[in-house]
């Protein structure tokens, strides 16, 4: 098991995703401890009312050959964006690959945040 990116965010307590399977699920934080999402997506944004900020992160790069998994873990202080790629699977020896991820962040009122970052998620992200 690898865990190509981990970010924890506080206090954006809501999370969207986007999975391959084009479905689009969403959650909130309970403090409850416990993974959620746990599957391939395409995008996966978190939100904050109180600071009515957003932030939207994508993997724009990977090895070919793994399933790159998305967990958020919520726990008592923030949730947290784990990346994982190779679960149960071997990375091959002498092989050079890279990953790369863009987060970008966005304001909106909390009854608009989901469009925004549906519109952030499916447009185009450039790498710096």
């Amino acid at each position: 098991m690898m865990y190509n990116f981990m970010h924890p965010w506080n206090p954006l307590i809501k999370y969207m995703a986007k999975l391959v399977s084009g479905e689009i699920i969403t959650g909130n934080s309970y403090e409850t401890n416990k993974f959620y999402v746990e599957k391939e997506t395409e995008w996966l944004a978190f939100y904050s009312d109180k600071l009515r900020i957003g932030v939207v992160s994508k993997l724009i790069k990977s090895y070919k050959k793994t399933k790159n998994i998305s967990r958020v873990w919520d726990r008592n202080v923030y949730l947290k964006y784990y990346l994982m790629s190779f679960r149960m699977q071997e990375f091959p020896a002498n092989t050079a690959v890279v990953f790369k991820m863009i987060t970008k962040l966005f304001d909106a009122a909390p009854d608009k945040w989901h469009e925004k970052a549906k519109i952030i998620g499916t447009g185009r992200f450039q790498s710096y």
